[in-house]
Formats: C-alpha cells, structure tokens, sequence
C-alpha cells in the first residue's frame, strides 16, 4: 500500500481538516513528480477535492473512501496558526503536545480520528488487489506511522508529512512492515 499526501491546497497555511480546498497548479505538480502515473491494482481517495485531483490525473478508476479524510479540527478550521495563538494561547500548543487529552472545541477527537483512520486501512487488507494507492492526508498518514511504529501522541507532531510526501507499507504474514516513508517535497 503507498499513501501519498495531497500537494499544496488554495488558501494559504491554516488548519484546513476537513475544509475543502483545490489544489494549486504547484500542489498538482508536486504530486506528479512525487508519484508518476503508473498502473495501480486500485485507488483509494479522499473525498476531498485536494486528493480527488490527483485520482482523476491518475486516469484509472478509483473510490472514495470518507475514513481517509482529514481530522476535522472543529472551531479552529479555517483558523491560522498565529490566529489560534492569539485566542486560545497555550491551548494549541497543548492539543499538538498531549492530543489525546485535549481536543479543540466541536472537534474530532483525536482517539476517533485514529479508530477511523485503523477502520480504512484494515478495510484496504481485506482488498484483493496487491498494489494499492490511498490518497489522502498528513494526519492520516501519522496514524498509520503511529500504529506501526508505536509512537506515542505527544510525538506525533513531529512526523514529517510535506506535501506530496510518500509512505509505503507491505503487508504480510498478517502484519504490517514499513517499507519507506519519503518526507521529502518533490521540488517543482
């Protein structure tokens, strides 16, 4: 299974989880030279339109599957960083140090996200198919690295997810192995 992370969306850098954005023109483009198209047992995508492009590029059919989504950060969507601070203060720094204590007000929890994100994956095992791509997001991604290689919550912020980077697991004997995670951001 390789897990791409969809390329720059319109909009800037905010806490976008399940806001729905386009790519830009770059964030299309470093998904191209991040994974070529080539020829996949099947596609598993998103619904959100920031991966759905690169699945129609990839000009093979593929599904949407809505536990690939994002986590959906609540009353911060759409919200900056810096806007957060300034609001919330120390509360943003602690949802990124002990997420599974604190969780932003109408959020996701962070417990849900990650069952949710273990519900998708073991559904994509039980697929026939031998080489299979889920397009989807940086957090989706942690929770899989998460589960693999037990990492605990106060260490996920520090998984690097670029855009456009790639994770590719094998899966075998019942078990999980990770093959490669590739953080580097395809330069355009």
């Amino acid at each position: 299974i390789t897990f791409l992370r969809h390329g720059e969306p319109e909009g800037g850098r905010y806490y976008r989880g399940s806001t729905d954005d386009p790519l830009t023109p770059l964030g299309l483009k470093q998904m191209q030279l991040a994974l070529p198209q080539q020829k996949w047992d099947q596609i598993i995508c998103s619904p959100l339109q920031r991966c759905q492009q690169y699945a129609k590029w990839c000009n093979q059919p593929y599904k949407t599957d809505n536990n690939w989504q994002e986590i959906h950060f609540g009353d911060w969507e759409g919200q900056t960083y810096d806007a957060l601070k300034k609001q919330f203060g120390d509360a943003v720094d602690q949802y990124w140090q002990t997420p599974d204590t604190y969780t932003p007000n109408n959020a996701e929890p962070i417990q849900t996200f990650f069952e949710r994100t273990q519900h998708a994956l073991n559904q994509a095992v039980l697929q026939p198919e031998h080489n299979i791509l889920v397009i989807t997001h940086g957090g989706n991604i942690r929770m899989v690295l998460k589960t693999l290689c037990h990492i605990p919550w106060n260490k996920l912020a520090y998984i690097a997810t670029p855009y456009a980077c790639i994770s590719t697991l094998q899966y075998s004997d019942q078990r999980f192995q990770l093959v490669s995670h590739n953080p580097q951001v395809a330069s355009c």
